[in-house]
């Protein structure tokens, strides 16, 4: 949900890169706490959240993201990998 009250609940994720999850480790929000890496890894390869689009996208996501992930994670494990690009629609809970 954004400050709005908009609720998004579609978006599209590209693969994750060894960039992608590298450069989060430089992140000082990451140092202070590791389990913020999941927010702004996902908060990378969302290439479209709803109807936030354009040049502030990232960090936008990566706000709502932490607002959604602040009492749990999501989880990683027990996926299939998937190449390319992926529509993701519905409940943001994996499993």
């Amino acid at each position: 949900m954004d400050e709005s009250g908009t609720v998004h609940r579609d978006g599209v994720m590209r693969l994750a890169t060894a960039r992608d999850e590298l450069i989060p480790l430089r992140d000082d929000r990451v140092r202070e706490n590791s389990a913020y890496l999941s927010v702004v890894l996902i908060s990378r390869v969302i290439t479209r959240l709803g109807s936030i689009e354009g040049r502030s996208r990232r960090s936008r996501s990566a706000v709502l993201l932490s607002s959604s992930f602040s009492a749990e994670t999501p989880r990683a494990s027990g996926s299939p990998p998937n190449p390319g690009r992926r529509r993701v629609s519905g409940s943001t809970r994996a499993g």
